[in-house]
């Protein structure tokens, strides 16, 4: 079976399920309202707090449990879940209405993806651990002058610029063995990108001076097939990132020499076409690296003019803001977008031992120095992994998603997914094939009902029969205990979001039985708007009771399908059957009552 790249080794399954109950015999009753131990007893209103954390473990006034953002109607088990840097292990369950605490604590392996970046003073490319520990040396460059660095952590890989002697596009495995030039360019390559699903190295290209000379390439990232896609630009293009859900590049141009309403930040789509102004005119300043957080809809980017900082806007350039003031140059800039976190390396030009890397929250709060005494670090790149997937163009992955084979990707291909979770070997359903179906499989169908125009989930009324909110509950329990970096896996979260809201009805309702007429047997649909006790009764012209059907205490969602609606055999509470006729049916569920008509026909 082949390495599940997208997980992050903190990685857990949060299992919400009923479990058998049974007496609590010998159990201690803990004060409620205090730290939780193991053995409290909680009853309907009360709570506890996590150990060394201020999150609390609920028991609501329906008799569900809550405990970070998993609620169940009888048992809650999480292990060794990492939740904003903390580790979680929880486990309590319900019985004789009173929520019971079985397990709390628990070790996660929070060991985090590296960074790299190439330091320009030593010729040097280097990698430590994003909290700064573990610094290694994996390639020094003679001749040499390092420019942009990018990740396939997949494949194994990195890549880098050198504008040095030659000048090139250069890669080798990422721990610095096997080292060779791909791509000897004819002017200076500065920073550089890859579309790893779309098999591409992008890389900006130019004199120091611009001149008109400036350009975008990319080629294979085997290197062959160069393509120019952007060429005659007035300054520089620098630094470079790609939105390859949008099929999007951005790059910065700094106007040097005073020369400053140059300094812009501009893209254009993939193949070079629509170039355009994001930031327009940056007076004063001087971009360095741009980053993206896609999910958020924001750019973030360095500026070591006036003032100098990382700041960041909307992806349309509109409201622009400074998130942090440096202390020196800021260079290349990178996100953990899933971490909450900006990286950035700073320095003065002429180094000097005084480079360094830091990092503050997405907002700008609490900036931290990660690693001091660098010569002259300039492009940085974090370790972490995105989600690939074989054949996987924009047109790969409609094509893979759609796994019933019928043309379209829809809500039918979800419900295929969800049918098949969890099994081995070959199967429609793999999507990304690495031999098992799971959580990727499903996001990944959801990211592509999430692209290309794509209906709401609202509007696939038909098909939502076959998925129930627990199911996408569950689904977005696991989607949480991921690290999605990739844009099309967001999207995937995204859509199941939006497809648990179209289960959650706004209205408590009764609906139409089915078959109708019918003989000997109906189904009875029904939404719930809130969690209720439920129950149906069976009632002749005349007023008379004919039967109950008591179906517990039920969740909110939509009970429409046959496994999930109330099922009447015709039969009266004596098991005899009933004579044709009409017959009502009435709805109760909390203060909710609505009674409909249906008529056995023998």
């Amino acid at each position: 079976m082949k390495t599940q790249v997208l997980i992050s080794k903190s990685f857990v399954l949060l299992l919400i399920g009923v479990f058998v109950s049974f007496g609590i015999h010998g159990m201690s009753y803990g004060a409620p309202g205090g730290v939780c131990e193991v053995g409290d007893v909680l009853s309907p209103g009360q709570s506890c707090t996590y150990p060394g954390t201020e999150t609390e473990f609920r028991v609501l006034d329906d008799g569900s449990g809550q405990f970070l953002f998993a609620t169940a109607d009888a048992a809650l088990n999480l292990r060794d879940t990492l939740v904003n840097g903390k580790p979680y292990t929880f486990a309590a369950n319900k019985r004789e209405g009173n929520w019971v605490i079985e397990e709390l604590g628990g070790i996660v392996d929070l060991q985090a993806p590296p960074i790299f970046w190439t330091d320009r003073g030593t010729d040097k490319i280097q990698r430590m651990d994003l909290d700064g520990t573990n610094v290694k040396d994996l390639i020094t460059i003679e001749r040499g002058l390092l420019g942009g660095i990018a990740l396939d952590v997949a494949g194994g890989k990195m890549y880098w610029t050198d504008w040095g002697f030659p000048s090139g596009i250069q890669c080798a495995n990422l721990d610095g063995s096997n080292a060779q030039t791909l791509v000897n360019t004819d002017e200076d390559p500065w920073d550089i990108a890859l579309d790893v699903a779309g098999g591409k190295v992008y890389w900006t290209e130019g004199p120091i001076s611009g001149d008109g000379q400036g350009k975008i390439q990319r080629a294979n990232l085997d290197g062959t097939n160069v393509e120019t896609l952007v060429s005659g630009l007035i300054k520089n293009p620098d630094y470079i990132t790609l939105d390859v859900t949008e099929r999007k590049m951005y790059w910065s141009m700094a106007g040097y020499a005073g020369d400053t309403n140059e300094s812009k930040i501009q893209r254009a789509n993939l193949d070079g076409t629509n170039v355009e102004d994001v930031i327009p005119s940056l007076q004063f300043g001087l971009p360095g690296g741009v980053a993206l957080a896609v999910g958020d809809g924001k750019i973030y980017w360095t500026n070591w003019g006036t003032p100098e900082g990382i700041q960041c806007a909307n992806l349309d350039g509109s409201n622009a803001q400074t998130l942090v003031n440096t202390d020196d140059k800021p260079w290349d800039i990178a996100l953990d977008a899933a971490g909450g976190k900006v990286y950035w390396t700073e320095g003065p030009i002429s180094g000097d031992g005084q480079g360094k890397i830091q990092r503050a929250n997405l907002d700008g709060t609490n900036v931290e120095t990660l690693v001091w005494g660098l010569d002259t670090p300039r492009y940085i790149a974090l370790g972490i992994p995105a989600l690939q997937t074989p054949e996987d163009t924009r047109t790969g992955l409609v094509a893979r998603a759609d796994v019933n084979g019928d043309g379209t990707v829809n809500i039918q291909d979800l419900v295929f997914v969800a049918a098949n979770l969890d099994k081995q070997g070959e199967n429609a359903a793999d999507v990304n094939v690495d031999g098992v179906v799971n959580i990727q499989d499903l996001v990944l169908v959801a990211g592509a009902l999430g692209q290309d125009g794509a209906a709401a989930p609202s509007l696939h009324t038909n098909a939502l029969v076959g998925i129930s909110t627990a199911d996408v509950q569950g689904w977005l329990s696991e989607t949480q205990q991921m690290n999605w970096t990739d844009p099309r896996a967001r999207k995937g979260v995204l859509f199941l979001e939006q497809l648990l809201a179209a289960l959650l009805p706004q209205e408590t309702m009764l609906l139409a039985n089915y078959p109708n007429p019918f003989n000997p047997e109906t189904w009875i649909p029904y939404q719930l708007a809130k969690p209720a006790d439920v129950n149906v009764s069976i009632y002749a012209t005349d007023g008379a009771l004919v039967r109950t059907l008591a179906l517990g205490h039920q969740a909110i969602g939509v009970y429409q399908s046959r496994g999930r609606a109330a099922y009447w055999d015709g039969r009266n509470t004596l098991g005899e059957p009933v004579a044709s006729g009409v017959y009502f049916y009435t709805l109760t569920a909390g203060e909710f009552i609505a009674t409909r008509r249906m008529l056995i026909l023998k």
